[in-house]
């Protein structure tokens, strides 16, 4: 239902009322004082001197105080009580000498002009302090707005225009699918309940002003009594939510500057607002981008290295199911186990992406418990003998090695991984190297080999997704996701990974673990 405006006329509120008052009240005293110092001046025993003058004072007071009308008004007072008790003859509005008159008449037009000038200066001196408030108060908000996170700076924000603004309370609003979602509120608890009219802020003339509205809302007694302000955020032409402020009724409506100060910051908010949606945007697309590639990439590698397991399963399940091949026991049990291997090595590839994904998605959950280090390599080394082949394998582990802290089917994974990588990438008559040491509060274990290695440019990506570097040393080349493998579980258990060329030439992968606590008895011995 569209907005429909109140009636234009408003009854002042009790603040403007009282407001009038006390200003009627300081002017009716000061001029009994002034008065009454004119009386001294003008008596005999001060010499009868003039004291129209100080009328004069009262005027620029007044006017600097309560601005021009009620200077004007002062001087006009001023001329009707000095031609009542000190014009002859007394008493009445009459004056017995023209001379009189004249000085009447340039005392009024002097009071009115003095009225008029310091009233408008006064005027211009508090709006020069207005804006310079105003100017400090968006500089504020802007630099507020540009410097923290949406959540933060919102927030801050809405706490500047209570203060700068004179308001109660001031809350961010944002339109979308599901209706107004408060991004920011400068108040704790639910908003009160809305009154049955709101000033909403227009734009069409050349100064913003306010227009009461509703929404068609049915009466409701529970209706607040506050008055609320509504201003629109609207960044290139789309309208993205609304700036909303309360006060009490009790005070006076919002003024020019104030009114100014909403519509100002209205527009750095709704900036903010729609930098914030092209970011997340932008952030959707990359993340969409690169999802992407990792299919593509991961399409493009499961299609050939999936293959030729199961190329050579079938080649090897069909030899066997050829009824024009008679084999014997010995061929039957050579293909049964070339099945096997190619049947596990497609396991390996199964699993290592099932890992994969579980990283990426970060269900990976640690349970750490304190492991002994040279158990979980002897029993990688022992599982992993078939793999090494000729290989030699070197185990140096230090006699005060502390236990790690990790989960025990990660640890083994990595060290499993690890070694692995270092036998498809070195030539058959290699060795690999395991050693541990203590580091403070972290053991760091190392996994080094002494095959070609890679250069130091290149060690970085080797974490990296489906990167494999160089061409392996043996034929049954892996997906490019082992060591990507190990850096997920390794930061899952609160640990880092890294490589570099190693001592021997070759690749040198460097694990650090957090150390177990020692029991006490071990610490104090």
């Amino acid at each position: 239902m569209p907005d429909e405006p109140t009636p234009p006329y408003q009854a002042p509120s009790r603040a403007t009322v009282g407001g009038a008052l006390r200003a009627a009240a300081f002017i009716a005293a000061l001029l009994a004082v002034t008065t009454a110092a004119i009386a001294v001046v003008e008596s005999e025993a001060a010499g009868q001197l003039d004291g129209s003058p100080l009328y004069l004072v009262a005027v620029v007071i007044v006017a600097t105080r309560y601005r021009t009308a009620a200077g004007v008004a002062t001087a006009l007072a001023a001329f009707l009580v000095y031609n009542l008790l000190f014009t002859e003859p007394r008493f009445t509005l009459a004056v017995s000498d023209a001379r009189e008159w004249l000085n009447l008449v340039l005392f009024l037009f002097v009071a009115v002009v003095i009225g008029r000038l310091a009233g408008v200066s006064a005027n211009r001196a508090e709006e020069a302090e207005a804006r310079a408030r105003e100017a400090t108060a968006l500089y504020e908000i802007a630099r507020t707005l540009a410097a923290g996170t949406s959540d933060v700076s919102l927030g801050e924000a809405v706490r500047h225009l209570v203060t700068d603004a004179g308001m109660t309370r001031s809350w961010i609003t944002l339109e979308d699918s599901s209706g107004d979602r408060i991004l920011a509120d400068s108040g704790e608890g639910p908003l009160p309940v809305a009154p049955p009219t709101v000033q909403v802020l227009m734009r069409e003339g050349a100064e913003p002003r306010w227009m009461g509205t509703h929404a068609g809302r049915a009466p409701d007694r529970r209706a607040g009594t506050d008055r609320w302000y509504r201003v629109r955020l609207v960044a290139g032409g789309a309208p993205l939510g609304s700036l909303w402020a309360s006060r009490s009724a009790a005070a006076d409506p919002s003024d020019r500057i104030e009114t100014r100060l909403l519509a100002l910051a209205a527009d750095q908010v709704a900036l903010a607002v729609q930098r914030d949606v092209l970011r997340s945007q932008a952030v959707e697309a990359e993340v969409a981008r690169r999802d992407a590639a990792l299919k593509s990439a991961l399409v493009d590698s499961v299609s050939h290295d999936l293959r030729t397991p199961l190329a050579g399963i079938r080649a090897a399940a069909g030899s066997i199911a050829d009824p024009d091949t008679e084999a014997s026991p010995e061929e039957v049990r050579a293909t049964a186990t070339s099945i096997e291997a190619e049947a596990i090595r497609l396991d390996r590839m199964v699993g290592a992406l099932l890992d994969l994904s579980r990283i990426q998605a970060g269900a990976l959950h640690a349970r750490r418990e304190a492991l002994d280090v040279q158990d979980v390599a002897g029993a990688v080394i022992d599982r992993l003998r078939p793999l090494l082949g000729g290989r030699t394998v070197e185990v140096a582990f230090g006699d005060d090695l502390p236990p790690v802290e990790a989960d025990p089917t990660f640890l083994d994974q990595c060290l499993a991984n690890l070694v692995e990588n270092a036998t498809r990438y070195t030539p058959p008559t290699s060795t690999v190297t395991l050693r541990a040491a203590s580091a403070g509060d972290r053991v760091v274990i190392e996994v080094e080999d002494d095959g070609p290695g890679v250069p130091d440019e290149v060690a970085g990506r080797l974490f990296d997704r489906f990167y494999r570097g160089a061409a392996p040393a043996t034929p049954s080349g892996g997906m490019g996701v082992g060591l990507t493998i190990v850096r997920g579980l390794a930061e899952a258990m609160g640990g880092t990974v890294d490589a570099a060329r190693g001592t021997a030439g070759g690749l040198l992968v460097r694990l650090t673990l957090p150390a177990a606590a020692r029991p006490a008895d071990e610490a104090t011995a």
